[in-house]
């Protein structure tokens, strides 16, 4: 008796775990969790002239003022196999006439409902330089409401 009644808990922390790895714009079971992969290439970022970073605007209807009152919501960005956490700052890779050079730069997101927006700015605090021709940048976020 001892026995089967360990195996169905274990049943269930394994799908569990298994349902939790998908990275895809979809509710995870009960929890209320969504996740988002997306990806923002070298001519998706905006210089509008006004800011000193560039930015990408993702939209996401997951990311509700609910979601931005009482829940929760955290972006990665891919560096190599692993995500890390935003901010954080990330070897980009440009293509210049004299050749490639790596530039370490400040990924951050602010958020307003139904949309994320990723910002990419020199550690100096200045404009990137030119993107053109450099790797696409992936990113997952995560979105996390209170279950009852």
């Amino acid at each position: 008796m001892k026995k089967r009644s360990l195996i169905l808990p274990l049943l269930m922390a394994l799908v569990l775990g298994v349902s939790m790895t998908s990275c895809s714009d979809e509710y995870f079971g009960d929890s209320n969790t969504r996740a988002m992969t997306t990806t923002v290439y070298w001519n998706d970022w905006v210089d509008d002239g006004a800011t000193a970073y560039l930015y990408a605007e993702v939209p996401w209807d997951a990311i509700t003022i609910d979601v931005l009152n009482v829940g929760n919501v955290v972006a990665y960005v891919y560096d190599g196999d692993y995500q890390c956490p935003l901010p954080y700052v990330i070897p980009v890779t440009y293509t210049t006439a004299t050749g490639n050079i790596v530039v370490p730069e400040n990924i951050s997101y602010d958020l307003s409902p139904g949309k994320i927006t990723f910002r990419m700015q020199d550690l100096d605090g200045g404009m990137p330089e030119s993107l053109t021709n450099s790797a696409p940048i992936t990113f997952r976020v995560v979105v996390t409401m209170p279950v009852d």
